[in-house]
């Protein structure tokens, strides 16, 4: 179920849902730029281990930066 679909259910959740998605997005081809490698290789697993362990890293970073901008 996309979160286009949810959306229509749920609001909020939807919403969420989108901004985790576009979050991700960008953190991806951040990571992606930064390391030198395709966002397809990298999403389709055709890079070294140690680089995916690093990706997953970036990308829950990522998300703990901008879920700690939202705590008052």
């Amino acid at each position: 179920m996309s979160y286009e679909e949810i959306s229509k259910v749920h609001k909020e959740l939807g919403k969420l849902m989108e901004e985790d998605f576009q979050l991700g997005q960008k953190a991806t081809q951040e990571f992606a730029s930064q390391n030198n490698i395709s966002v397809e290789d990298l999403v389709g697993g055709k890079v070294d281990p140690m680089m995916l362990i690093k990706f997953y890293r970036h990308l829950s970073d990522s998300s703990g930066i901008i879920a700690n901008e939202e705590i008052p």
